[in-house]
């Protein structure tokens, strides 16, 4: 799978996304991967961007998660088709529900969730977001 998501100015090449490699999530964690995951990765010029995806956790619960480079958040409209293109993924999953937690400290994480169908939920005391198929 890859697609482009071509920059509205002309000015600047188009985000690549694709279906994200261990080499990805290696070039963006400081640790190995702790769970299976479907993920897609975002590139420009060949650098990486970012990966987004979903993760099965030990306990059977779905997560949406998504590890960024700081220049990512200048392409948004990539990000939001690459976050849409993973929920359509868990939807043809048939995944009934996935949940997320917005990283404290950055407020637009919360508005992103719930443009995407996320809800705030408070579980053992704490805000996370779930979406539902």
């Amino acid at each position: 799978m890859t697609d482009r998501c071509p920059k509205g100015d002309g000015t600047r090449k188009g985000v690549t996304l694709r279906d994200a490699t261990r080499a990805d999530f290696d070039g963006l964690l400081d640790e190995p991967l702790p769970w299976r995951s479907r993920a897609i990765a975002g590139e420009i010029d060949g650098q990486l961007l970012g990966v987004g995806g979903i993760a099965r956790l030990p306990n059977g619960t779905w997560a949406a998660f998504v590890h960024l480079t700081p220049d990512a958040r200048r392409y948004p409209v990539a990000l939001h088709k690459a976050a849409l293109l993973v929920l359509e993924k868990a939807r043809r999953a048939r995944i009934p529900c996935l949940v997320a937690i917005a990283e404290d400290g950055i407020e637009p994480a919360k508005r992103w969730l719930h443009r995407l169908g996320f809800r705030p939920e408070i579980v053992d005391g704490k805000e996370v977001w779930t979406w539902h198929r």
